[in-house]
């Protein structure tokens, strides 16, 4: 169990960074400069940054790195305490990220995907996915970037 609680946490981690990358990018760099956009161009790059990320190069790290995290917590149980607590804990870490993304994320992206440019809804709909939106990506880029050094952690530790 402990050969493939450090395999795993070393394809969590390392397919981990990725997203963890990606969230960081946005909170940083990406949604700062789309607030200071009109509405409608921003809502248009949004449109297209989300229909991107539905491509093999993002999903194959984004659902590698999570089916990682939950074999770690699964071998967690199953090895020293003091290991299992710290492979454990960046498992959740990852997780939690990736839920805050399937759960809240991923349907505000779809409804924003919804809308045309000449909406009048554009504005009011941009300012309220802006705040909304990015405030969970700044809670799940923090998740993602935590996981990833809690996970070496646990790949480099020995019982």
């Amino acid at each position: 169990m402990s050969v493939l609680l450090v395999i795993a946490a070393w394809c969590a981690a390392v397919l981990g960074l990725v997203p963890a990358s990606v969230y960081f990018h946005f909170a940083s760099s990406v949604m700062p400069r789309l607030a200071r956009r009109p509405p409608v161009e921003a809502t248009l790059e949004m449109q297209r940054f989300n229909r991107r990320a539905l491509l093999l190069p993002f999903l194959i790290p984004f659902f590698g790195a999570a089916l990682a995290s939950v074999l770690v917590l699964v071998c967690a149980f199953f090895v020293p305490a003091r290991w299992g607590w710290v492979a454990g804990t960046g498992a959740v870490l990852h997780l939690a990220s990736f839920l805050i993304t399937v759960v809240y994320n991923v349907p505000r992206n779809e409804a924003l995907d919804r809308l045309e440019p000449r909406d009048p809804r554009v504005p009011a709909a941009w300012a309220q996915y802006l705040r909304e939106w990015s405030t969970a990506n700044r809670l799940r880029a923090s998740f993602a970037v935590l996981s990833i050094p809690v996970l070496l952690t646990a790949a480099l530790m020995r019982p």
